[in-house]
């Protein structure tokens, strides 16, 4: 089993792990509120390891974010941003545990969860990785965020009800409850894939208008396709159930929702980002 080992210094790439820390604490799903009698800490720990290539990591974080951009090489980075309410809050932990070519990350924090209430739960971690190229991720949340942007390998993202943004040239699942989800696929084909799907949330799938892919969007809510010339359809067995197709099976992109609304658009290649 290859142990991560804790960095006393930061290395040359100090200031991009600066910004990705700045970019967890400004942006994604809301932290939690502490009381005025509480000693609100933050506390950033960092782990690295050297990767199998290839590798496949699962990562679940129900405490907070997950945030995902490609690394320089094959040194896998984890950022964790650790919100105390209390100064004991002292159980908040990473584990990263890798075994051949497969490995786990996992987050807990007992007291935050055992202080938890209708308003949210006492604390809060948010993960940030710098992944080496040809690892593939598996990412679960439960309200945090999803983001994943430049990783060079295939992607699976399940939130419960958390927002996911994915920005890929390769195959890609992401699925929602109640979360928006809003992919950019920079080069879909038979070998590189996509679906989306959500119970209420809304999806915008983002692609390259040359060439186009084949595909097929069906909700119960509305669908926007503007510019795409496609065929209209409402199947036989539930008339308020709108689909959109272009092309035929299987079909590269592949979008679907039971109330929310789906937004395609069809964009050059320079707005691919």
């Amino acid at each position: 089993m290859l142990s991560p080992r804790m960095p006393s210094s930061p290395g040359p790439i100090k200031g991009l792990l600066l910004c990705l820390v700045a970019l967890t604490l400004g942006a994604g799903s809301s932290p939690p509120i502490p009381t005025p009698e509480s000693d609100f800490l933050i506390q950033t720990e960092r782990q690295e390891i050297i990767l199998p290539e290839p590798t496949t990591l699962n990562i679940s974080n129900p405490l907070g974010d997950i945030r995902a951009r490609r690394a320089k090489d094959n040194q896998l980075i984890v950022i964790s941003i650790i919100q105390r309410f209390q100064k004991h809050q002292d159980d908040a932990k990473t584990t990263i545990q890798i075994e051949k070519n497969r490995g786990e990350i996992k987050t807990s924090y007992p007291s935050a969860l055992a202080g938890s209430t209708k308003s949210g739960i006492k604390g809060r971690i948010d993960l940030t990785l710098l992944v080496p190229d040809g690892t593939d991720l598996n990412l679960q949340t439960q309200s945090g965020l999803i983001e994943i942007k430049g990783v060079k390998g295939k992607l699976k993202a399940e939130s419960k009800s958390g927002r996911i943004r994915i920005s890929t040239a390769h195959a890609v699942e992401a699925h929602s409850g109640s979360g928006m989800v809003g992919v950019t696929l920079k080069a879909p084909s038979q070998e590189e894939p996509a679906l989306m799907s959500t119970k209420t949330g809304n999806i915008r799938a983002d692609f390259p208008e040359k060439p186009l892919p084949s595909l097929l969007a069906m909700t119960s809510g509305t669908i926007d396709s503007k510019g795409l010339n496609h065929g209209t359809t409402a199947p036989k067995e539930d008339a308020e159930v709108h689909r959109i197709q272009i092309g035929t099976k299987p079909f590269i992109v592949q979008t679907r929702s039971e109330e929310g609304d789906i937004v395609l658009r069809a964009q050059t290649p320079g707005s691919l980002r």
